[in-house]
């Protein structure tokens, strides 16, 4: 289905429901919207998954409300979109941002979620706040418009400013980075839908404005609580989201696995040589959980 408003028992949301294999809810990071949720599902919808994207509360067409601010609100508002869906267990995947509902959602509702796989995602406190740059481009129609026309008539130099942007690497490493990129239409088209999404018309500023609340007022999440089978990568040249939230996280959660990607950036997962090894492996590890928990329900 195309994206639409649901309403649940935990208020309204805005969900986009396409494929029939196993389902795996898609949670953005921050800022976002169920545009990048999408394009964060696009690997798992090659490869035969149900992809549910939300936008999280305060993006796009999902309101913010007293009951959806904190992680908690959000984990169950995330149930409630899985109980109004008729999903009785999926799989989740999340991004940055996405870390504290996620991590709530597998702790607060654990026979909902059949396996999480997070990508360098938040998971203690942190004073994230969006660069003034950032703020002027994308927070401004005029901003807004710049990027557009940077997208049609320099694609290279947007590809190159937002690799730049999330990873500590070396001019060598960032133009190899770029190089491969380029070379590679899926990395190229990823990197490129994700500017213009984020550059499209439509609201991000509540989300965003909550996320920094949340990430600066954070407490311990329910981590040693998680019993899901997860699997958390992080590069270690990652400058958006510190190596030392997955660590944690890993240290936590029992028997999760933690991947840590030799001068990966924040988009390891999306725009990296290896991007497709580590698809496959995050598609490999949900598509496992997915099918074993249905074979054994009780799980």
């Amino acid at each position: 289905m195309d994206a639409t408003l649901l309403s649940t028992d935990a208020g309204q949301v805005e969900v986009s429901d396409r494929g029939d294999g196993p389902p795996v809810l898609v949670l953005h990071g921050s800022p976002g919207g169920i545009d990048v949720a999408e394009l964060m599902g696009r690997f798992l919808r090659i490869r035969g998954f149900r992809v549910i994207a939300i936008s999280r509360p305060g993006y796009l067409g999902t309101p913010l409300r007293p009951g959806n601010r904190d992680p908690e609100g959000q984990a169950d508002l995330a149930a409630a979109v899985l109980d109004e869906l008729g999903v009785e267990r999926a799989g989740v995947l999340g991004w940055s941002g996405a870390g504290p509902m996620a991590y709530s959602l597998a702790a607060l509702h654990p026979a909902r979620v059949a396996a999480l796989a997070l990508v360098a995602a938040v998971s203690r406190p942190d004073d994230w706040q969006p660069g003034v740059m950032d703020r002027l481009l994308f927070d401004t129609a005029a901003g807004r418009f710049t990027i557009r026309q940077t997208l049609r008539w320099l694609p290279s130099t947007i590809i190159d400013i937002g690799l730049a942007a999330q990873g500590n690497l070396t001019n060598a490493e960032r133009h190899e980075l770029l190089a491969a990129v380029e070379a590679d239409p899926r990395r190229r088209d990823f990197t490129l839908d994700l500017v213009a999404a984020l550059a499209a018309a439509g609201s991000r500023s509540a989300g965003t404005a909550n996320d920094q609340r949340v990430f600066a007022e954070l407490g311990d999440l329910p981590l040693a609580a998680i019993t899901t089978p997860t699997l958390l990568i992080h590069g270690d040249a990652d400058i958006a989201v510190e190596l030392a939230d997955s660590q944690f996280a890993a240290q936590q959660i029992t028997g999760a696995r933690l991947v840590v990607v030799p001068r990966g950036t924040h988009m390891c997962l999306f725009a990296d040589e290896r991007d497709r090894a580590l698809q496959d492996l995050v598609a490999d590890f949900l598509g496992a959980e997915l099918s074993r928990r249905a074979v054994m329900p009780g799980l």
